[in-house]
Formats: structure tokens, C-alpha cells, sequence
């Protein structure tokens, strides 16, 4: 189930204090819906060379997922089992269980409508479970910003701009 209007105001307040707020929309296979998903501004890795007007070609998102969630999803493939059962734990969450492992989704937007050199590939430090063709001219993610950085892709907060009134005080 969506719950999207909760997800925008905690997007809006990441916003407002890191600069950047981002929503994840995507399709539910199993429901047949469209959802979506809050993410951590921390997730989200681009190039700052290439993302320094604003739009990039290449997006990552970074996260920890548990490995039983990998493995209902990719465990039919032998290889990517094997990949997934003997994928190190992620070192942040290696206190709290030893079952958690970071995968990153990234996206390579095409170079021009009729390209073919788009891609959308998920994979662990391991190696690669999965990957396909992306035809698509934006990301899967919306992107809100306090304020737009001058020369980066993520946004300026309320706290950065009030940072130099705040120290006089």
C-alpha cells in the first residue's frame, strides 16, 4: 500500500534540513501498483562533475536489504543465490544483524530518444543480479529542493542558509 501523502511531508522536512528531499516511485509487480518509497538523501550517489548543472546521466541508490528479500526475489537463479548467500554483510549493519547487505540500483539515462545505451542494472559488491535495457529520459525519483545548490545536484536547507545568522547569535 502507498502511502504516499505521509512520504511527501517527511520528503518536504528532509528538504527543508538537508537541502534535498527524494521520493522513489515504482511499479508493484505483485499488486499491480504504482508506490512509493522516502529515501534516505544519503542513498543517492552521482557524479558531482557531471551532476553540476543539475542533470546527470548516472544515478545510484545505495541501501542495505535483508538478504532473505534477495533471495525470495533472485534464489530460483542458482548463480544469483550463490551470489546473494555469499555476499559479505554490510559493515554498518554488521551490529545489529549479519543478514543485512548493501545493494545499489543504478540507472544510466540513453543519450538520445531512439539510443539503446541506457541501463538499469541492480548488484551487490559481488557481482550483478540483475540488469536490463532503460529507455526511459529521467530517473525514477523525485527530486525536492529547499533551494538549488549553485553548482551541484543536491539542494541547499533552511539550516545551511540560516547557518551564518545562527553563529552571529
Amino acid at each position: 500500500m502507498s502511502n504516499t501523502y505521509a512520504e511527501s511531508q517527511a520528503v518536504f522536512r528532509d528538504a527543508c534540513i538537508f537541502g534535498t528531499g527524494v521520493l522513489k516511485l515504482y511499479a508493484d509487480h505483485t499488486t499491480n501498483k504504482v508506490c512509493t518509497e522516502r529515501v534516505w538523501l544519503e542513498e543517492i550517489v552521482v557524479d558531482e562533475a557531471e551532476a553540476q548543472y543539475g542533470s546527470p546521466r548516472t544515478l545510484h541508490q545505495t541501501k542495505i536489504v535483508h538478504r532473505e528479500m534477495l533471495l525470495a526475489q533472485y534464489g530460483d537463479d542458482a548463480d544469483k543465490k550463490n551470489l546473494i548467500l555469499n555476499a559479505a554483510s554490510a559493515l554498518y549493519a554488521a551490529a545489529t544483524t549479519k543478514d543485512m547487505i548493501q545493494v545499489t540500483e543504478s540507472w544510466h539515462l540513453p543519450s538520445a530518444p531512439n539510443s539503446n545505451d541506457g541501463v538499469y542494472i541492480i548488484s551487490l559488491k559481488e557481482g550483478t543480479l540483475h540488469k536490463e535495457e532503460y529507455s526511459k529520459a529521467f530517473f525514477p525519483f523525485v527530486m525536492f529542493r529547499w533551494q538549488d545548490g549553485l553548482r551541484s545536484f543536491f539542494g541547499q536547507g533552511i539550516i545551511e542558509q540560516v547557518f551564518s545568522t545562527q553563529l552571529e547569535i
